[in-house]
């Protein structure tokens, strides 16, 4: 890996709308670099630009426009103030999402983290990401990381062996942080945005899940439940293939219980904006129909279930999914009850009617028995 640091005097535009590079900046809603390349690059709004880095500022995650460009915005909190241990800890998670973007979706030999526009913490935050991109040895492509700073002054040791250098450049965070932000980074949520006002998709941080029902929905996969032509099968076996892509776990062919649980974690951090909610509810309504079962081989029934989606989109899903299903349930059981009261009914009908058939036997026999006394009694005389 290679390091360099240098002023914000060059215009990225032209790179950014080739995807020649992947520029990583501060999601300010004032003037700055981030908002002002969605602009420039990407013919956003204004009020579109500074729309999603509201979002990603809510959200407090990583946000990249991919596919429509390498662009990533990071929460500007980070910048705006010296970072405690435990910001330091999120703050890593963050940088960590958007060294995975470059590696999954953007695929850039360049990295530019454009730390420029007067940020309250600067050493602090290019001491970080350099420590960062020391630890990035799981991506093929990247081999240059640029920072863009106010001036190009190497006030840390760290910094002064970084931009320095002419090799390789090889540091870590430490086996505890490292290892915090590597789980993060299978666990991190991925979201789809569409930006209000254009045809355009943003990925929130790195969710591989959403990622796999976007690109679903987008494909017009089969995702009826009870499909008897194709059984959702492609649709199916790709959530756990993406499943097995994002975590490592071993491939499967089936929901079982490990598959189950990590998939409904997933699905718990799915948020899709309100353009993608008919597109991706008939999806998810497959999926935890699936999960639904598989869940239940814990033998907890829909409890558990509930218990990981509590409070999420997808858990609201679930509960109108148990609702018309209890509510189809009390369908039938009236149904039932309804039945079995004809049939009792029927029955009693059936057995008036034959007790006032006996009757009228039993009064013709009578009158047929008078008749032939009388008949009888007649020719005697």
């Amino acid at each position: 890996m290679h390091f360099r640091i240098v002023e914000a005097n060059s215009d990225y535009v032209p790179a950014l709308k080739n995807k020649e590079l992947h520029l990583v900046g501060f999601a300010e809603l004032g003037m700055a670099y981030f908002r002002d390349y969605l602009v420039d690059a990407f013919g956003y709004k204004l009020e579109d630009a500074i729309r999603l880095c509201e979002r990603i500022n809510r959200a407090d995650e990583t946000g990249t426009i991919y596919p429509q460009g390498c662009l990533t915005g990071l929460p500007v909190r980070f910048f705006r103030a010296p970072l405690d241990q435990r910001n330091i800890l999120q703050f890593r998670a963050c940088l960590r999402d958007a060294f995975v973007a470059n590696r999954d979706h953007c695929k850039s030999h360049e990295m530019v983290f454009h730390y420029a526009c007067a940020i309250s913490n600067r050493d602090q935050i290019i001491d970080e990401t350099l420590l960062m991109a020391g630890t990035i040895d799981d991506d093929s492509a990247l081999d240059m990381v640029t920072i863009v700073a106010d001036s190009t002054s190497a006030n840390t040791a760290l910094q002064r062996t970084a931009f320095g250098s002419r090799g390789a450049f090889t540091l870590g965070i430490g086996g505890t942080c490292n290892g915090e932000t590597t789980a993060r980074d299978n666990q991190r949520e991925v979201r789809f945005f569409r930006a209000a006002g254009a045809d355009r998709n943003t990925i929130m941080t790195t969710n591989w899940l959403q990622v796999y029902l976007i690109e679903a929905a987008r494909k017009k996969l089969c995702t009826m439940i009870y499909c008897t032509t194709c059984g959702a099968m492609e649709f199916r076996l790709g959530v756990l293939h993406a499943l097995t892509s994002a975590t490592g776990q071993p491939p499967r062919q089936h929901f079982d219980r490990a598959s189950s649980i990590e998939i409904a974690r997933a699905l718990s951090r799915v948020t899709p904006d309100d353009n993608a909610l008919v597109s991706l509810e008939q999806a998810v309504r497959c999926l935890l129909f699936d999960l639904w079962s598989g869940i239940s081989v814990l033998g907890n029934d829909l409890k558990y279930l509930e218990v990981l989606l509590a409070g999420s989109w997808a858990g609201d899903v679930l509960r109108r999914m148990k609702e018309h299903h209890e509510a189809q349930q009390a369908a039938r059981r009236a149904a039932a009850e309804l039945q079995a009261n004809a049939l009792k009914r029927r029955g009693e009908q059936k057995r008036l009617k034959q007790e006032q058939h006996e009757k009228r036997l039993a009064i013709k026999k009578e009158r047929d028995r008078l008749w032939r006394e009388k008949k009888a009694s007649g020719l005697a005389s």
